[in-house]
């Protein structure tokens, strides 16, 4: 499972504080990867991302700041999630030399699934989509319907359709089963720049280590439901137990005085779960 979103115009910090509310719907969405297609200023978010609990891959496209490198590294990359997933992170323009991102990509033939993040949406079909096998191609620049299936793997294309919305994409046995809000044609997840994030946790007492017990409440006000959010508790040292979901990982911190506690808990529908972990 993927998260997206991208460009979110070119400047001002503002940009930052909205990727950071971002970064914590993502946090409890808990995908495998997020995929950010942007054109903003590294500079103002680059601290930002460091708050994503899962791997990311980010490309600069047209817009691009000078010296975006000294942040984010080479814009052409691949990332393998074991032998059967590779996400390649594609930053230039379609119509450059694409001989590093086919090696990349050639050296990986056997991989079941492959996924490119892009800026540009016009990515060679038959010489490259096809030849391939790409099963997904996220970008956030051009023109065409924003989700569609190209070529003949096929691939499907998810693109950006607003700058105040992300999408949440599921795969099932190595194809996309959705990309869409509701199960819409094209249309992303709503997320207002101003917003308080739809889906979000609260905690109380603080989550700071200091309680023995804990309720954490999640507030999903979206018409999706999200299977397997995550929830992440910070409480003193000892062992614990939990009044719904079921426990990931238990991890006592290597000065022995914390206990970091993930558990995984369904958020349905326009719903609100609460989650208690005391100590037993």
């Amino acid at each position: 499972m993927f998260i997206t979103f991208g460009h979110l115009d070119t400047q001002g910090q503002y940009q930052a504080e909205y990727e950071r509310r971002l970064s914590e719907i993502a946090n409890l969405i808990a995908p495998d990867m997020v995929l950010i297609s942007n054109a903003v200023n590294p500079a103002y978010i680059s601290g930002v991302h460091l708050a994503l609990e899962m791997p990311y891959v980010i490309t600069f496209g047209n817009h691009q700041i000078h010296g975006h490198e000294r942040w984010y590294g080479d814009p052409v990359g691949i990332v393998d999630y074991g032998p059967d997933l590779s996400i390649l992170n594609f930053g230039h323009p379609w119509h450059v030399d694409l001989s590093q991102a086919d090696a990349l990509l050639t050296s990986r033939a056997k991989t079941h699934t492959k996924v490119i993040n892009a800026l540009e949406h016009n990515a060679p079909v038959e010489t490259f989509l096809n030849k391939h096998n790409v099963q997904l191609i996220h970008d956030a620049h051009g023109p065409g319907k924003k989700v569609m299936t190209i070529g003949t793997t096929p691939t499907l294309r998810v693109g950006k359709l607003s700058s105040s919305s992300f999408r949440v994409v599921r795969f099932k046995n190595g194809r996309v089963e959705s990309a869409t809000y509701q199960g819409d044609e094209v249309a992303p997840i709503p997320f207002d720049r101003e917003e308080t994030p739809p889906l979000n946790v609260a905690f109380d007492p603080a989550n700071d280590g200091t309680h023995n017990t804990v309720t954490a409440t999640i507030t999903n006000k979206l018409e999706d439901a999200f299977p397997n959010c995550r929830v992440t508790f910070v409480l003193p040292a000892g062992d614990y137990e939990i009044d719904n979901g079921h426990i990931e990982t238990l991890i006592t911190s290597d000065d022995g005085k914390y206990t970091v506690l993930s558990v995984q808990v369904d958020a349905p529908q326009k719903s609100t779960t609460h989650i208690t972990a005391q100590k037993k």
